[in-house]
């Protein structure tokens, strides 16, 4: 007598839904970060440095683009529309001429 197998329909993935941001969450001084945690703050992305600064990421006098002192524990690494960051070009040397 053949066997019937019953066949189920697969199951697709949940999909979820677009962000309408593209921004990581929000730097926080309650937070602990760590070498490569990403955070947000006004509208740009920061990456937190690689030991020895990672200390420094977690500490609120180093908040991401607020503080004098953010270059020590973060780099800037773009913006949260995508947007490349412009970095900051040295004006050219002028090379010395002999006489």
């Amino acid at each position: 007598a053949p066997v019937t197998v019953p066949v189920t329909a697969p199951v697709a993935a949940p999909v979820s839904a677009p962000t309408s941001s593209n921004c990581p969450p929000a730097f926080s001084t309650t937070a602990t970060y760590v070498e490569g945690d990403k955070v947000s703050a006004k509208n740009k992305i920061y990456k937190c440095k690689a030991w020895p600064y990672t200390g420094w990421c977690s500490t609120g006098g180093y908040e991401p683009g607020a503080s004098l002192y953010w270059e020590d524990a973060w780099t800037l690494e773009g913006t949260c529309s995508g947007q490349p960051v412009a970095q900051p070009v040295a004006p050219p040397t002028a090379a010395p001429v002999m006489v």
